[in-house]
């Protein structure tokens, strides 16, 4: 599905001075690097960003082919539903639900098969939470091995492994996955394969801390911790692909930085982890298209 993903020029050029500039005429540098607790910020942001990015509820970014055919978040599904169906797969964990929505898809494709999801804060939209083959569990993801004893055929986690800046949630993975179960991620990732400037590792930073993390993870550094329990039997940068996604976020942003005196006020009546959500809107198209930041998805099987 993946195999035709569309590749960026990086020597494109970028205007990542102009937007860094526009921020900081709204934010001070200690709110652009301030960071909220993973539960604050998918707390006040949750339903923000089903309204500004899309209103069926997943909080992941959707995916066009390479001819720029606007398939959305429920792409990345439609990639887990067919390795399922092509495996035999009959049980599924999902490491940080959100809510609830990508089981919910899944779990109408395959009424046969075992869903589980697993999260910080056990928020599940009401529809989702009534499913039959769907349970949903508080915790930390990193600790899954103290919730399951048998092991699941597939663990897939969406934009969650970059909250475990310590990669232990791949050996957390490993325990609970069956002798030769499989584990598929996609997430973003620092790129470690081209030189940055000060500019370009401030904006990824900033990008980082405003969802609540202190930077994400090399993906190199990702594909070591991966290889110790697994091997990899797909691998895809899909940076070019998740551009489209994120059109409206970056417009809406754009939109907020061009007013800064209204955005201010818009700000002081606001949670500051909703409306930071301006920052990764503004920041992450940009290093996306100049490689400060890559989208990676990664197919893994139990070695």
């Amino acid at each position: 599905m993946f195999e035709a993903w569309r590749r960026i020029d990086y020597s494109s050029g970028s205007d990542l001075d102009d937007r860094l500039s526009r921020i900081s005429r709204v934010y001070s540098k200690e709110e652009i690097e301030y960071v909220p607790s993973v539960d604050e910020y998918y707390n006040d942001s949750c339903w923000a960003y089903r309204f500004f990015y899309n209103n069926s509820g997943y909080i992941h970014l959707g995916v066009s082919d390479w001819e720029g055919y606007r398939s959305g978040p429920e792409a990345i599904l439609d990639y887990i539903s067919s390795y399922i169906e092509r495996n035999g797969v009959r049980s599924v964990l999902e490491l940080g639900y959100g809510v609830g929505s990508d089981l919910a898809f899944l779990s109408k494709r395959h009424p046969d098969v075992r869903f589980v999801g697993v999260d910080r804060v056990n928020r599940p939209l009401k529809r989702n939470a009534v499913i039959r083959n769907v349970h949903y569990i508080r915790g930390d993801f990193e600790d899954v091995g103290r919730f399951f004893s048998t092991g699941f055929d597939l663990v897939i986690a969406i934009e969650a492994v970059c909250y475990s800046p310590d990669l232990t949630v791949v050996d957390a993975v490993a325990d609970v996955l069956s002798p030769d179960g499989s584990f598929i991620v996609f997430d973003i990732y620092n790129n470690t394969e081209r030189s940055l400037t000060n500019e370009e590792r401030r904006a990824r930073v900033a990008c980082a801390r405003s969802v609540g993390i202190d930077s994400f993870i090399d993906h190199t550094r990702a594909i070591e911790q991966f290889s110790r329990h697994f091997n990899i039997t797909a691998s895809a940068d899909l940076s070019g692909n998740v551009l489209d996604s994120l059109e409206r976020m970056e417009n809406i942003a754009a939109f907020f930085f061009r007013h800064p005196y209204l955005a201010r006020i818009f700000n002081r009546f606001n949670p500051p982890a909703f409306t930071r959500n301006s920052i990764l809107g503004l920041l992450l198209p940009a290093c996306l298209r100049n490689g400060a930041l890559v989208y990676y998805m990664d197919t893994l099987r139990r070695s």
